[in-house]
């Protein structure tokens, strides 16, 4: 039977993804990774720079108007919305659908939740002490760094030059062997691509290209954001309770990046449907690639927290030296009052024994103190996005009822 209690805090946790309390309108303390570039500059000068949700809802909307509703009129003119003669007619591909009708307000709504999450960690860096007022130079000279890469034209043009390539590279390979597609010409294989294949080609993929990988650069900058603030003189606390000196806040989920990995698993598992469905892949054959995926997912999600190794370990270490000599004086202290005085008096009452306990517990607590700022948790938090939307893929492979019945075989 399913516990309610675990569905409930499983769709809480899904939600908490993207609902969070946000920043309405960012101070000059704040650092976003999402108000750059060449897009947002086109926002602004049409009035949908905003991350107000009313304003994000407009963006998606013209976004769809723009990509998805013009390609379902192309192909209605040439009968390619549903057609017998083809494999996958533009209605039955499945990929397009949720790479302009999901995946992108996805990405879209994320631009909140990365930024949220991103000035919560800075805010708890000066917060908790880690730095200190005194740090703030230092870190406003950090920040104007990732500012001016993440503003840089140069990353810009070098994006729209992959994208160039990519059609060109597209637009001139032969169509596909596997099958046939509502992008090609319906006259033939051998007639070219199709209208709504060519608007597909040149407008709609340069956008969700552009989206992706302004996402990667945005991921770039997050890790060297990261990394100069790891080179700070950071006040890391080796007795804290999180066993991560005091930064482990930066491991709770959810990552600042998980729902845009929510969103790459969503087009990821919406391919591999459209091979098995529609040109008769066997799902086995794709259980290699979506591993990968799933590996690549946890990388990239804690790839940027592990720049603070070094500071973690070198102060474990100190600390471990330092306490050692601590508890050494103090247990020295100990063993002169009560074990080599003449008159040692009772113990009963007296706070010494248990000073004792609690300072071997610290020892305990550095001893137990992890070189990252995360856990399994934050592992599993990613491993269980990535493979969410690759769940009903099984469904294909096996009956419901072969899943439970494996499910149980596994569990009794």
């Amino acid at each position: 039977m399913i516990n309610i209690s675990f569905l409930n805090y499983f769709t809480k946790y899904l939600f908490s993804i993207f609902r969070m309390k946000y920043h309405e309108k960012f101070t000059e303390d704040d650092f976003s990774l999402t108000e750059s570039g060449l897009f947002y500059k086109l926002l602004v000068k049409v009035g949908l720079a905003s991350s107000k949700t009313h304003y994000l809802a407009k963006r998606i909307i013209i976004l769809a108007v723009v990509t998805w509703i013009p390609l379902l009129i192309l192909s209605a003119m040439q009968g390619l919305i549903i057609n017998d003669k083809i494999d996958i007619p533009f209605l039955y591909d499945v990929t397009t659908h949720m790479r302009l009708l999901v995946v992108i307000p996805l990405l879209v709504f994320a631009e909140k939740s990365v930024d949220f999450r991103l000035n919560e960690f800075i805010d708890q860096f000066f917060h908790s002490g880690i730095n200190r007022d005194s740090d703030k130079p230092l870190y406003i000279l950090i920040r104007s760094k990732c500012k001016r890469l993440i503003d840089s034209l140069l990353a810009d043009i070098i994006m729209l030059i992959i994208i160039v390539a990519n059609i060109t590279i597209r637009w001139e390979a032969a169509p596909s062997s596997d099958g046939t597609y509502w992008m090609q010409s319906p006259d033939g294989n051998d007639a070219g691509a199709s209208w709504a294949g060519i608007y597909f080609l040149l407008f709609c993929m340069p956008i969700v290209q552009f989206i992706l990988l302004r996402w990667l650069w945005r991921w770039v900058i997050w890790f060297i954001f990261f990394l100069n603030i790891s080179k700070l003189p950071l006040r890391l606390r080796p007795s804290h309770a999180d066993e991560a000196g005091g930064i482990g806040f930066l491991g709770t989920p959810p990552g600042p990046f998980l729902p845009v990995t929510l969103a790459i698993s969503i087009l990821f598992s919406a391919a591999i449907l459209e091979q098995v469905i529609f040109l008769h892949h066997k799902l086995p054959e794709y259980y290699i690639t979506m591993g990968a995926f799933i590996i690549i997912s946890i990388i990239l999600n804690i790839l940027p927290l592990v720049v603070f190794v070094k500071p973690l370990v070198n102060c474990r270490r100190k600390a471990i030296f330092d306490y050692s000599a601590l508890i050494h004086h103090h247990h020295q202290h100990f063993d002169d009052k009560w074990l080599e005085s003449n008159e040692p008096g009772s113990l009963l009452g007296n706070p010494d024994p248990s000073s004792t306990a609690d300072i071997n517990s610290v020892f305990q607590t550095i001893r137990s103190m992890k070189a990252v700022p995360f856990d399994l948790k934050t592992m599993a938090s990613t491993i269980l996005i990535s493979a969410l939307p690759m769940l009903p893929l099984f469904v294909l492979q096996y009956s419901v009822k072969e899943i439970i019945q494996k499910v149980l075989s596994l569990l009794l």
